[in-house]
């Protein structure tokens, strides 16, 4: 399940980057030529951050047995989230310090210096953050948050999933009954929290022995269901054009990626061990080519505008190094910024490191 999951992972974080490729042709590229036909295809690239989320709902229930004692029924939720702040937090804060460097240097910073203190601890501020994609893991470290919570409060998965749904479901509801203007409270009320609820209900079917056995055995069905979830987005996203920024994301994007991602992991007696090595390399890199992505594309934009490019070369071109430049940098770095920045700061938690 965890190469599956890897290849979802890695998938979902490349169409992103795709989907901001169209924000460096409109700032950057001719604003022509292939520019309107590429705008089709990327501007619903945004659809990768619900395949997160819905993922992130698989992987905490698989990992949920990691914090608790079976014989003495310890929950250690406490732990939990120091395995989430040494795993998110290093790379985040790397990436948003650069990302304010950037904003400095091009005069364009906008933020109080309380909203720079919030945005490294993913506080809920009253604009985009200074690195742009950090809004999503905003909702990430709440789903954190409330899984730890429920683990204090009870031993029961079904219970611990009951509050969760309870609470999420709540949020999605009033989104739907009246959706925030404010930013700030779009962060508390959101249609996007659904998707973790369908996440851990995907979870823990697969890691109940019952299901999980007929689930996989169930390969075709899961196809299906792919295939379902591809048609649904292609027709609510693109022939209904359902607004994203709107309640309606979570039926034209949550449900077909709900569709998607459980079909795929109903595949994985099929499809796990017949992943390719790219898409596996592609999936551990995908947390820092989520986080690098944008910077590195302006990086790009910067020297093409300098050099004169947009209106010799074709924004083809300028398509094709962005898709291999972010990819090759988020893996490139992923070994020494990500995995090594992540082992230095565990090591420093558990008091390995000896001061000089």
């Amino acid at each position: 399940m965890i190469n599956t999951i890897q290849m979802i992972r890695g998938f979902a974080a490349f169409i992103v980057v795709c989907h901001h490729i169209a924000m460096v042709l409109t700032i950057y590229g001719a604003a022509g030529g292939v520019r309107d036909g590429w705008d089709l295809v990327f501007e619903k690239g945004g659809a990768g951050v619900d395949l997160f989320f819905v993922v992130s709902g698989v992987i905490m229930m698989v990992i949920r047995k990691n914090y608790i004692d079976e014989t003495t029924g310890r929950r250690d939720g406490w732990r939990f989230i120091t395995k989430r702040v040494e795993r998110i937090m290093p790379p985040l804060w790397i990436y948003t310090t650069l990302a304010l460097i950037g904003t400095f240097i091009l005069g364009k910073n906008s933020f109080t210096p309380l909203e720079i203190v919030l945005s490294y601890f993913l506080v809920p501020i009253n604009q985009s953050y200074p690195l742009i994609v950090a809004w999503s893991l905003v909702f990430e470290w709440h789903f954190y948050l409330l899984f730890a919570l429920t683990l204090y409060l009870t031993r029961s998965i079904k219970w611990q999933i009951l509050i969760i749904a309870v609470v999420f479901g709540s949020v999605t509801l009033a989104s739907i009954i009246h959706y925030p203007q404010e930013i700030m409270f779009r962060f508390l009320i959101h249609p996007l929290y659904g998707e973790f609820i369908a996440g851990i209900l995907i979870g823990w079917a697969l890691t109940n022995n019952t299901w999980r056995a007929r689930l996989l055995n169930w390969w075709q069905m899961g196809a299906v269901l792919v295939m379902a979830g591809a048609v649904s987005f292609f027709w609510l996203a693109y022939v209904m054009e359902l607004p994203r920024a709107t309640p309606w994301r979570l039926v034209a994007y949550g449900m077909p990626a709900t569709f998607i991602v459980l079909g795929l992991l109903m595949m994985e007696k099929k499809i796990g061990h017949a992943i390719p090595k790219p898409l596996m390399v592609l999936g551990n890199a995908s947390y820092s080519l989520y986080l690098s992505h944008v910077l590195v594309l302006h990086a790009i934009g910067v020297v093409w505008r300098q050099l004169g490019l947009a209106q010799q070369v074709s924004d083809i071109v300028l398509i094709g190094l962005c898709l291999v430049l972010t990819v090759a940098w988020s893996v490139l770095t992923y070994d020494f910024v990500e995995k090594g920045l992540v082992n230095r700061v565990k090591a420093l938690v558990s008091g390995r490191v000896k001061t000089a």
